[in-house]
This record gives C-alpha cells, sequence and structure tokens, in this order.
C-alpha cells in the first residue's frame, strides 16, 4: 500500500493498453509477458526521466537505444523469425502512429507515443492482480534505476533540486496532526 499511486494507475493502463495491442497486432497475441516487460520498462523510463528532469530531457541520451535492443530481442525469442520482427515492428509503428521505413529497429518515439496513448486508457483493470504487481515492480525498479544512475545521465544536482523542491512543496500542504 505504500506505492504511489500514479504507479499503480500507469501499471493498470499499460496493462490496458497491452491489451488493445495484443488484439489488434495478432502476432503479439500470445508473445510472452517478457515482450511486454520490455516495452513497459522503456515507457517507465521515459516517464519517470519526464517527470524528474522535465519535458525538455533528451530521452536518447538516456536510453541510447537499449530498450529497443530489449524489445527487438524479445520479439526475436518469441517469433524466431526476423521477417516477423520486423513485420511485428513496422504494426507497433503504424498501432503509434510513428512513420516508419525499417523494420528493422524501433523508433525511439515509440516511448513518447506510448506514453501519450497511455493517457487516455482506463483506470479500472480486469487484469490479474499478480501481472499489476509484475508491472508495479518493473516501474520501480525502473525509478530505482534512474535514481542510481542520475549522475551519469542528465547530473544529481538537477535531480537532488527536484526531489527537494518536490519534499518541500509536500510538507508545506501536508496535514499536521
Amino acid at each position: 500500500d505504500d506505492i504511489p499511486s500514479w504507479v499503480r494507475e500507469f501499471a493498470i493502463k499499460f496493462g490496458n493498453w497491452e491489451s488493445v495491442l495484443r488484439n489488434d497486432v495478432k502476432l503479439l497475441e500470445n508473445a510472452p509477458s517478457l515482450v511486454f516487460s520490455a516495452i513497459l520498462s522503456g515507457v517507465a523510463l521515459f516517464r519517470l526521466v519526464r517527470m524528474v528532469y522535465g519535458e525538455k530531457t533528451d530521452f536518447s541520451r538516456v536510453d541510447n537505444g537499449l530498450h529497443g535492443g530489449l524489445i527487438k530481442s524479445a520479439l526475436k525469442d518469441y517469433l524466431q523469425d526476423d521477417e516477423k520482427v520486423i513485420e511485428v515492428i513496422t504494426q507497433i509503428h503504424a498501432f503509434l502512429g510513428i512513420k516508419h521505413n525499417d523494420g528493422r529497429f524501433l523508433q525511439p518515439s515509440i516511448f513518447s507515443a506510448i506514453d501519450s496513448q497511455l493517457q487516455s486508457m482506463l483506470q479500472e483493470s480486469n487484469a490479474n492482480p499478480a501481472e499489476t504487481t509484475e508491472r508495479i515492480a518493473i516501474v520501480l525498479r525502473q525509478g530505482s534505476h534512474l535514481a542510481t544512475q542520475a549522475d551519469r545521465m542528465t547530473g544529481l544536482f538537477p535531480l537532488l533540486c527536484h526531489m527537494t523542491n518536490a519534499l518541500h512543496f509536500h510538507f508545506r500542504f501536508a496535514k499536521v496532526f
């Protein structure tokens, strides 16, 4: 119960988004959770970077194609066919409304597009609670990863300033008993 409400909502919305994608991209209908965990990991990091460092932060400095590679690797393990992987990547880009010319790689903009689509997802969930818990763990792990890598990514000083301002705001307006 100590989980921030936005993390729980984010995990539920991602589960709903995953259901829609599984329905629209038939090759992903029976994909293992590893594929979607890789996608969630990238989207969670994108969201956290934007929350901590602001909208103007260059996500490519943080990600460097790592999560796109993880997603592609998970797809290769699942599909066992490079042509099908290219087809799925192309369909994911089409689903997200991203212009894509080459199915051999994922555009870095997929994370912002998915995050945008998550904003319109419902917060109700029919998912298995264990799946939601797994998604929450992935988001929290990315948060801890971001905090430990802050010095290498964007600098520790902006992270500490943001956290100090957030705590100051929280303490100022928290109910005092």
